[in-house]
């Protein structure tokens, strides 16, 4: 039995205590142990063992999957072959991203007190976007074209609602990549405005990339920018476009009478992932009779151990104040594009997506309300356990353990998503034809091979397939 202490005006400590001692067990069982169980999905992934891989999220998703066990499921079923049950999870993840727009008041009360994993997960702005993209290849290998053009208009909408929440956005004003694709889309529908505003966005987009990256509008796209331009009747756009250089005069031609294109999306490598890191704040004897928002104060303006402390050795430390923040961490792909070979044909692939580059980006961008808002959380902790030091040691080491045993890392992130995605492109006589993939290392040498037997190309029209490596 635990001896009961009355003490007048001790109930509200003790109360916060076995608050926080009954809400640390669950604290624990969230995002704290995600990273390693992500790792453990991805070490699947990575041999082959899909079928191993999903069994494990099927595990932890439970009878209610949230969004990020729904994307990362969603992703492995279409790298499966499943594409239906794929595009379920997806659309499934859509409509509670949709839903978690509505705050979680009670949740947000528990991840001040704990971590930010108690917050219901929604994505960052590429996995939102993405997750139509893997929708539009879904339905492109069902040969559901009509699906593939929905999924490429809801980035649009997504798209402008993610710009009303990022007020602090400097760059991934629009997707690149996932416009690009959707142009080709555009274009073999026979919706020649929607083509070439799918092409300006992917150019503007690509504007942003070089600036931010060193990544360029690819020279295929501009190419396929003045093709588009000239067949839907835009001239002057084509020949503007073609004036300004860079443009592969033979693939701004339109498509010649019974041929088609093959389009290969190739996926390298695992986009960069959160891990745990420690920062510590010092805290003085000085700040001892200071208000909490005095304190937060002068904790934030030190920094992490101190940094902007003038003289160390003239300070007495008080107390350590440490708190966890997730840190994007990145493994380089080993295997950097692919060629695509049909016969004596060949056409190797471009980067049209470093998706690692936007995760930094768009993580970055709420970095300092992130540890600011950890910051305050920290001090609140401490601030209980100044509290219930009053009551006793004991009570005050059992605070210091919750303080402790919940301050954990958000490292939630769709982990499966590729580090790069590259596009390669082939005009060919429509037909069957059989497809290599070969896979290449950083000194171009073929690392690995691929064959797509009995490949369909119509006349007229874009056939898509993908192929994805882990190295």
């Amino acid at each position: 039995m635990i001896p009961a202490h009355g003490r007048a005006g001790g109930s509200r400590p003790r109360a916060l205590l076995l608050l926080a001692l009954a809400c640390a067990p669950a604290c624990l069982n969230g995002c704290a142990t995600y990273a390693t169980g992500a790792k453990q999905v991805r070490g699947k992934v990575a041999t082959g063992d899909l079928a191993g891989a999903l069994e494990l999220l099927k595990e932890r998703g439970g009878k209610d999957p949230d969004v990020l066990n729904l994307l990362e499921r969603g992703l492995l079923l279409h790298y499966d072959g499943q594409f239906e049950p794929s595009n379920q999870a997806l659309q499934l993840a859509e409509q509670k991203i949709d839903d978690l727009y509505t705050k979680s008041v009670s949740r947000g009360v528990a991840a001040f007190l704990t971590n930010d994993g108690k917050l219901a997960y929604s994505g960052y702005p590429h996995e939102q976007v993405l997750l139509h993209l893997y929708g539009a290849l879904n339905y492109l290998a069902l040969d559901e074209t009509d699906d593939a053009l929905v999924e490429c208009r809801r980035v649009g909408q997504r798209l402008q609602v993610l710009e009303d929440l990022r007020a602090n956005k400097k760059g991934y004003t629009d997707d690149a990549c996932v416009e690009w694709i959707a142009g080709m889309l555009y274009a073999q529908d026979g919706d020649g405005n929607a083509a070439l505003v799918a092409a300006r966005r992917a150019q503007a987009a690509y504007g942003e990339y070089d600036s931010l990256w060193g990544i360029p509008a690819p020279p295929q796209l501009l190419a396929d920018h003045a093709r588009w331009a000239r067949a839907f009747g835009f001239g002057d756009e084509a020949a503007e476009l073609t004036a300004k250089g860079g443009v592969d005069s033979l693939e701004a031609l339109p498509l010649c009478s019974g041929e088609g294109e093959l389009l290969l999306v190739y996926e390298s490598g695992f986009v960069a992932h959160f891990e745990e890191q420690q920062l510590q704040f010092p805290i003085l004897k000085t700040d001892r009779d200071k208000s909490s928002d005095q304190l937060f104060s002068s904790v934030a303006t030190r920094g992490h151990r101190g940094a902007l402390l003038i003289d160390l050795d003239t300070v007495e430390l008080d107390y350590w104040l440490v708190v966890a923040m997730p840190e994007l961490v990145q493994t380089p792909s080993r295997l950097v594009g692919a060629r695509l070979r049909v016969g004596e044909r060949a056409s190797e692939t471009v980067l049209a997506e470093d998706v690692s580059a936007v995760a930094r980006l768009t993580f970055e961008e709420g970095q300092g309300t992130r540890l600011l808002k950890t910051i305050a959380r920290a001090i609140a902790k401490y601030a209980l356990t100044k509290q219930a030091k009053k009551q006793g040691e004991a009570a005050g080491f059992l605070a210091n353990v919750f303080a402790a045993a919940t301050e954990r890392a958000d490292t939630r992130s769709w982990t499966l998503l590729p580090d790069r995605i590259h596009l390669a492109r082939m005009r060919l006589p429509a037909g069957v034809h059989s497809v290599v993939v070969e896979v290449l290392d950083g000194d171009g040498a073929v690392a690995q091979t691929a064959t797509f037997q009995r490949v369909e190309i119509r006349a007229g029209e874009t056939t898509v397939i993908t192929h994805r490596t882990y190295d």
